[in-house]
């Protein structure tokens, strides 16, 4: 938006004049990547955010004119005067071109370039510009399709703008400085400070050094601000200014648009007493003794020592250890009398490390006044508060006198660690022939507690060494260098020639041992792979049913790479592997997809019941990239019992019944076909097992399912309390006199046995369930044309009849009954039906 206002001025005449102002951009705002040194036909360029420029001048035409008659001059020789943030700068302005832009959001763009005669915009780039018109959104990516001249009256004033000006820069404070900014360390420390800065505009911040007496002492994560000393002082040896262990150093941190901040920081070293003394001298005098008396001796250190109460006796001296772990030669000073054999026995915590016999018999007849042997017992392991103890067994009046003890750690050699950082060209892991070495690197080693104790960089092959080194636990931390690098895979082979740095360029813990020199710790640097994006997934499965999840089918790799599994629920798979989640599923990787196996996890889940587990999976590209989505299994319950079972059936349902009544007859006797009932597992399901329960009442049947009419009824089990209302009064079995509704036990047995898969007829089973229900012997249709022999059925009475209380087990069949009711005089045969329970115990 342009705003103007008035004013008159007097010089031979009075003339009119306005003021004109409005947004704008500096030349160097829109300079990328994707232009040159300035805009030009071509060019793309992103639409940064608010304008960073005010721009005004004075005219009387309300036009900004171009330069057409008078090049790299205004046209126009009154006003457009120029203005930049209320500063007259330059001569006058004028409209150099115009640029037409093609906006990514579909939209065409105008933007006016201004020039200022004898002045240049600060940054890249020497002119500024506005929009003519509408102003692109933020982000909007454009394009300059074409460029043309300004010629005459063609700029309104009122028409110039880039929208709100951004709000003035606010320059980076420090948050973390110390207070007088004074920091003390230990000597043989590389860290100084992380040092921190807040932008309040969330600017990209930069952090240098930028003096101090000591400043080249020192270096600075340029990005983290992390300070460290380029060598870890040593207090011994200062190197700093005025050499009395303060280092002095000044750092800055910027915003680009500049905004900074300043530090002054004072860095005093502090002494650590390193190590012990190489020998530690315990006097006898000096420990918890039984057994044992003090006495005077002129050749005892001190002129103390200890000795057993009486000659012969027994007597313990022990004491607490206070000295570093580790292994330690014991000089025992005792006299070794040529009275006795007395034996001595070194022990640690209870334990016996050491036997000897004073059988030198080298120090005469004994006296407190007498000369002391020393003896030496190689390689005692000792750590802090081991209980040391000295336990003597006197032999022949032999007192076992004993002055001190000096123990003295044996010398550990020194080791190192080292190899090289290569450039993994292939990304498989391992320095192959002709892959070069990578030079500059920074690598720090770190100790047990994460702290950088040393600081390298890579030779001109790559290579690094840490010398010098105690036994212990180390790790190494490469840096990468500047550009699009990453890590590549660790630990894939052999030791010597695998990467042994993880994605962050650090290793696993290097455990040194005494002398030992490590030259296998090796970083492999690559191009930077773009990590796949796997999408999330969900299926859905009867708690007692194997469910297989594509869940790759619909994951993506910019790289094209190939996609496999690699974790699921936390836990590394591979193909064919098994694995058991938090929640108790199983899961297997068979052929890329997940096979889930919830039974056991899930077998409390009833039929209409659901659980959600939500299982996390992970996928790589193999070449580094990985990453985790989850797949949300909802698992449907299966019946547990007969009861929920049958709760779970609908009330009502249609039905169609078809029976082959053309001789021959089909063997199979009815089949029901079920639609309507609301219920998924049971809607268009054709069911072969189907009987009557009343030999008298009418059906409504056809021979197909195109002629057959649809009938209606309500459903029950044959397990249910109130099956009785199924049948007549009258429904006495012929068989056993039960009624129909006493037989449904033995009814239900037969359906359990497939008697049609074996040997008999759909018929003979029909003719058995009607003497179960109703008072007619139908031993007759023995001679009606495929209806069965009686034998047979009353083979099949008998073998049920041994079955009196059956009730169907959770893995059988159950009688499934559907009952028309009266309502159709037509069709009021009720109906059972062999419905597989594990087949329909799920509602999913």
């Amino acid at each position: 938006m342009t705003y103007s206002y008035s004013k008159y001025s007097y010089k031979s005449s009075y003339s009119y004049t306005k003021s004109y102002e409005w947004t704008a951009y500096t030349e160097s705002d829109f300079l990328g990547p994707n232009t040159g040194s300035s805009i030009s036909c071509g060019d793309t360029f992103t639409m940064p955010g608010g304008a960073t420029v005010c721009m005004s001048t004075y005219d009387n035409d309300g036009y900004l004119s171009g330069d057409a008659k008078c090049n790299e001059n205004a046209t126009d020789s009154y006003g457009q005067k120029a203005y930049v943030d209320g500063q007259r700068e330059g001569g006058q302005m004028y409209a150099e071109c115009y640029h037409v832009l093609k906006g990514s959001d579909g939209r065409t763009y105008y933007l006016i370039e201004i020039e200022v005669e004898g002045y240049d915009a600060p940054g890249a780039g020497d002119d500024f510009f506005t929009f003519y018109g509408a102003v692109p959104p933020k982000g909007v990516e454009l394009t300059v399709v074409n460029t043309c001249n300004v010629k005459g009256c063609m700029i309104d004033y009122r028409c110039l703008g880039a929208g709100e000006k951004a709000p003035e820069n606010t320059p980076p404070e420090f948050t973390n400085d110390p207070k007088y900014g004074k920091i003390c360390i230990d000597e043989n420390t590389a860290f100084v400070i992380d040092l921190n800065a807040n932008d309040a505009d969330g600017d990209t911040l930069t952090y240098e050094i930028i003096g101090g007496k000591d400043a080249d002492k020192f270096q600075i994560d340029a990005s983290t601000g992390e300070l460290t000393f380029k060598e870890a002082p040593d207090y011994e040896n200062p190197t700093d200014y005025g050499q009395d262990n303060v280092y002095d150093v000044q750092v800055r941190v910027t915003d680009g648009k500049g905004g900074e901040d300043t530090t002054c920081l004072s860095i005093c070293v502090e002494d650590v007493q390193e190590g012990q003394p190489k020998c530690i001298v315990i006097e006898a005098e000096d420990m918890c003794a039984w057994g044992f008396s003090k006495a005077w001796g002129c050749n005892a250190s001190g002129g103390k020592l200890m000795k057993l109460g009486c000659a012969g006796g027994e007597g313990v001296l022990w004491t607490k250890f206070t000295g570093e772990a580790g292994t330690y030669d014991l000089k025992l000073f005792v006299q070794d009398e040529n009275d006795g054999q007395s034996k001595i026995y070194i022990k640690v915590n209870g334990e016996v490390v050491k036997t000897l016999v004073l059988d030198n018999d080298n120090n005469g007849a004994g006296s407190n006044n007498g000369y002391f042997s020393e003896i030496v017992l190689d390689d005692i392991e000792l750590k802090p508060c081991d209980t040391l103890s000295i336990w003597a067994d006197g032999n022949c009046g032999e007192y076992v006198r004993i002055d001190k003890i000096e123990l003295c750690k044996d010398d550990a050699p020194l080791g190192s660690i080292g190899d090289r950082v290569w450039f993994d060209a292939d990304k498989d892991g391992v320095q192959d022939a002709g892959e070069d070495g990578v030079a500059g690197v920074t690598v720090n080693l770190l100790d047990a507690g994460g702290n950088v104790i040393a600081t390298q960089a890579t030779d001109a092959n790559g290579n690094y060494l840490f010398e010098n080194l105690e036994a212990g636990d180390y790790k190494v931390d490469f840096d990468l260098p500047a550009g699009t690098f990453g890590f590549t895979t660790q630990d894939v082979g052999d030791d010597a020639l695998d990467s042994d740095a993880d994605a962050s360029g650090q290793t696993a813990t290097i455990t040194l041992a005494a002398g030992e020199n490590n030259l296998t710790v090796d970083a492999g640097i690559i191009d930077l792979n773009t990590a796949p994006e796997p999408v999330a997934d969900e299926a859905m499965t009867c708690a007692d049913q194997v469910k297989t999840v594509d869940v790759l089918a619909n994951d993506f790799d910019f790289d094209g790479d190939t996609l496999i599994i690699t974790k699921v629920d936390g836990q590394a798979i591979s193909e064919g592997q098994t694995i058991t989640t938090s929640a108790g599923t199983l899961v297997t990787l068979t052929g890329g997809e997940l096979v889930i196996d919830g039974e056991a996890a899930y077998a409390a889940l009833d039929i209409g019941e659901k659980d959600v587990e939500v299982i996390s999976y992970t996928v790589a590209d193999g070449n580094g990239g990985t990453a985790t989505t989850d797949l949300t299994m909802t698992f449907c319950g299966d019946a547990n019992t007969l009861e929920s079972f049958c709760a779970s059936l609908p009330e009502t349902m249609d039905y169609q019944i078809v029976s082959d009544q053309t001789f021959p007859l089909d063997p199979s006797s009815f089949e029901i076909k079920i639609s309507n009932s609301g219920d998924t597992r049971l809607d268009g399901v054709i069911f072969e097992n189907a009987y009557c329960l009343s030999f008298y009442e009418e059906v409504a049947e056809g021979d197909n399912y195109t002629d057959a009419p649809m009938n209606s009824g309500t459903v029950l089990c044959s397990t249910d309390a109130d099956v009785a209302s199924v049948f007549n009064p009258n429904q006495i079995s012929v068989f056993n006199g039960n009624t129909a509704a006493e037989n449904m036990d033995l009814i239900n047995w037969i359906l359990n046995q497939n008697f049609e898969g074996n040997g008999y007829s759909g018929w003979e089973v029909q003719r058995a369930i009607w003497e179960l229900t109703d008072d007619r012997d139908l031993g007759y249709m023995d001679n009606v044309e495929d209806m069965g022999e009686d034998v047979n059925v009353q083979e099949i009475l008998n073998l049920a009849s041994a079955h009196e209380g059956y009730v169907p087990s959770m893995g059988g069949n159950i009688g499934l009954i559907v009952d028309p009711g009266d309502a159709n005089e037509l069709n009021l045969q009720p109906f059972i039906v062999s419905v597989n329970i594990e087949q329909y115990d799920c509602l999913c």
